[in-house]
C-alpha cells in the first residue's frame, strides 16, 4: 500500500502558525526587556536628578560659607588678596 501524499494545502498553514507562535514568544521577551531597560533608564533619572540636587544644595552651603568668612574678614578688618 503507498504511503498518503501530504496535504499540502494544510501542510503550510500548520508551518506558518509553528512560525507565528515562534515570532509572538520573541515579540514577548522583546517586549519584557524593553520594559526594563525603561526602568533602567528611569532608575537613571533619578539619581541623575538627585545628584542634581545634591550639587545645589552643595553650592548653597558654599555660597553661606563664602558670607560667613566675608563677614568674619570685616570683623577683624582682614583684606582678601
Amino acid at each position: 500500500m503507498a504511503e498518503e501524499p501530504a496535504d499540502l494545502v494544510l501542510e503550510f498553514p500548520r508551518a506558518i502558525r509553528g512560525d507565528i507562535a515562534d515570532v509572538r514568544t520573541t515579540l514577548r521577551e522583546h517586549g519584557h526587556r524593553l520594559n526594563r531597560i525603561g526602568l533602567a533608564i528611569a532608575g537613571l533619572r533619578r539619581d541623575q536628578a538627585q545628584e542634581a540636587e545634591h550639587g545645589a544644595h552643595v553650592e548653597v552651603d558654599i555660597g553661606s560659607l563664602r558670607d560667613r568668612l566675608a563677614r568674619i574678614e570685616a570683623r577683624l578688618d582682614l583684606q582678601s588678596v
